[in-house]
């Protein structure tokens, strides 16, 4: 009912598998090289997603630990009081207007 030749080969080539698998890993340097490697596959891969989320993490820690909306309200009063800087000193035409625009942002 049951070929046990069908299974005999089957489990002879997982055996293959596992086997070949053994020897990557000693010929890498063990655990040890194994891990190294990977480590550096998915830095390389994912390095600038993990560079964005820490970044966002330590800005979600500052706001937390800075007294969260008083931080935020003055580093978007700063800005704004840069860009009316930056337009008042432009020499254009419009650059008055614009920075009058940029000074009722940063009151709202």
């Amino acid at each position: 009912m049951v070929d046990d030749d069908f299974f005999i080969s089957m489990l002879n080539g997982i055996e293959k598998v596992v086997t070949g698998v053994h020897t990557l890993i000693d010929s890498m340097g063990g655990l040890k090289g194994v891990m190294s490697g990977m480590g550096v596959l998915v830095t390389s891969i994912f390095g600038k997603d993990m560079i964005a989320s820490i970044d966002r993490f330590a800005t979600s820690l500052q706001y937390k630990a800075s007294g969260g909306n008083s931080a935020a309200i003055q580093t978007k009063i700063d800005a704004n009081n840069a860009m009316m800087s930056m337009h008042r000193d432009s020499g254009r035409a419009g650059g008055a207007r614009s920075a009058d625009g940029y000074k009722i942002q940063g009151e709202a």
